[in-house]
C-alpha cells in the first residue's frame, strides 16, 4: 500500500516562513526559540519547513517566545507590518 503525503497548505508555508523570518529577525537560533518555548529545537525545524501540522497550543507558544501575535504568523504580509497592529 503506497502512503500518499499531503500537499503543503498555503497558511502552514506562510506560517512556517514568518516563524523563520521572526526568529531571525530576533537573532534566535532553533534551539533558543526552542527553549524559549518549551518545545524541541526538532520541532520548531519541522514547522520553519513547513513539514509540521502544528496545533494552536503550539502555535501560541511559538508567537509568544517571538513576541508576536499568531496572526502576525499566519499573516501573508511580514511579522509587523500590517496596519494597525
Amino acid at each position: 500500500m503506497e502512503t500518499r503525503q499531503q500537499p503543503l497548505g498555503r497558511a502552514q508555508l506562510i506560517f512556517a516562513a514568518n516563524v523563520r523570518r521572526t526568529r531571525k529577525l530576533r537573532g534566535y537560533t532553533q534551539q533558543q526559540l526552542a527553549d524559549l518555548a518549551q518545545l524541541e529545537s526538532s520541532y520548531i525545524s519541522s514547522v520553519e519547513r513547513g513539514v509540521r501540522n502544528i496545533t494552536i497550543c503550539n502555535m501560541e507558544r511559538i508567537a509568544v517566545a517571538l513576541g508576536v501575535t499568531i496572526r502576525d504568523l499566519v499573516s501573508g504580509a511580514p511579522p509587523g507590518s500590517v496596519p494597525g497592529d
